[in-house]
Parts: structure tokens; sequence; C-alpha cells
């Protein structure tokens, strides 16, 4: 079968052009991450047509075991549509752990633009790829999501904090709130389904552009397995407590 995961998405409803979001991911000290950890942002036509999302992740699979954060796009029209970003030598962009960096994804006509900045505002990445998007944001999305990937059984945990989160119009640029996204609110979900309110954590200090969430992921019982609804196990509850306890007040 496929990787568990848990995943917190605030997703815009159409009419975007660009968003921006700090993004915190965690050091080694605060995550447990067997296969990957994510925090992105993206631009996307709303039938698929076009865009795509571009971020970090943690995926020490591909980092040769080290805890360090990638840089990856996924874009619609490009070949392989999920890649890592790369320098000029071709090796994979890292970014140190434990650090803070601002995303930038924004929508031109015919073009997608993004850029990782650091705390200090420096630009470390600027990258820009031909796909069917528009500076209108007409029929557009933007989003950001977090996500924490594991292997069935196997146990994970890690933080991503969201802060200054902005989205644009092709008119202003603005915090983003409940008015501006499908449902009114973000989503969560988990793989298995029906461990939202077990597996992830939120803690939100100003509305849908600031949080702090915490994904904790236990390995699963046989029966849950095979698809019957379980109790967390009280593994995923502890690491759940001491990361909020630790770090979800930690500016």
């Amino acid at each position: 079968m496929g990787y568990f995961h848990a995943f917190r998405r605030a997703r815009t409803k159409p009419g975007y052009r660009k968003i921006e979001a700090d993004v915190y991911m965690p050091q080694a000290a605060e995550a447990m991450v067997p296969v990957s950890l994510y925090g992105y942002v993206g631009v996307e036509k709303a039938d698929g047509s076009g865009g795509g999302e571009f971020g970090l992740v943690i995926a020490p699979g591909d980092s040769g075991g080290r805890h360090v954060v990638l840089v990856y796009r996924s874009i619609w029209g490009l070949t392989p549509r999920w890649d890592y970003v790369r320098d000029e030598t071709g090796r994979k962009v890292e970014l140190p752990a434990g650090r803070t960096y601002r995303l930038v994804a924004a929508a031109d006509d015919g073009l997608y633009k993004a850029w990782v900045y650091d705390a200090a505002g420096s630009q470390l990445v600027y990258r820009e790829w031909a796909t069917a998007v528009s500076g209108s944001g007409a029929g557009q999305h933007v989003r950001r999501v977090a996500s924490l990937f594991t292997n069935p059984g196997a146990r994970a945990y890690g933080t991503v904090h969201w802060r200054n989160v902005t989205v644009g119009t092709a008119s202003e640029v603005h915090r983003m709130g409940p008015a501006d996204l499908e449902g009114g609110a973000p989503e969560n979900r988990t793989d298995p389904p029906g461990y939202e309110g077990d597996w992830i954590r939120v803690r939100v200090t100003n509305a849908y552009s600031d949080e702090d969430l915490t994904f904790a992921i236990t390995g699963l019982r046989s029966n849950l397995i095979a698809g019957t609804a379980i109790a967390a196990s009280p593994f995923a509850a502890r690491i759940a407590a001491e990361l909020a306890e630790r770090w979800l007040g930690k500016e």
C-alpha cells in the first residue's frame, strides 16, 4: 500500500495570482521524518490546466540521510512535472533546517515565477517556468500546504509554522483570511482517513495567515490498516503534546 500522510491546506477561491508566506521547517530535534515533510505554496488553474506548486521539503532519502531542506517544484506542462530545483552545477539546492524562509509564487501571463528568501530578506532562489497561468488570476487558486508522509507503520512527527501569509489578485494584496478560502477555512486530511483530529494539531495566532502545525503519525495496528478505525495510539498524543509545549509557542 502507499504512504500514510497528514495534510493541511488553505486554498483560496478562484481569482488570485500570487501568494507569499514565511514558513518554518523544523530542525532534526523537532522532527522524525522517515519519508518527507513539506511546506509549500502554489498558484494553479482551477481546472488543472496550468500552474502548480513550489516550496520546501525535508526528505532524508533524497539528501543522503541528512536532515536538510530541499527546494522543489511541481508545474503542469514540464517534464518531469515534479522535480527538485537545482543549482548551476545540477546539484539539488539545499538549505539549513530549523530556519524560517519566505516563499513567493506569482503568475504572469504564461509564466510561473517563484522565489525563496531567507529571514533577513536576501534572495536565495529565483526560478520561472512557462505554464498556462494568467496575471489576471481568472480561474486560479492560490494555496499554502503542509504535509507529512511516512511508511505504513512507521512513526513520524514534525512541526511547520506559517507566518505573514498574503494573497494577491490582479489589483491588490492582503493578508489571507476566511473570506479568501474555499469553504471559509483550511482543510485537514489524513490517509488512512479519520485521523485528522489525532494526527494534526493547529495553533492559530492570527486568523489564517499565522498558525503553527504539529503533525504526529503513529504506527497503525493491523485492523486499522485494513480500514477499521480505532483510537489513536498514546504515542501520537504524547508526541503532539510534547511538541506543542516545546515549539508551538516559539516564534
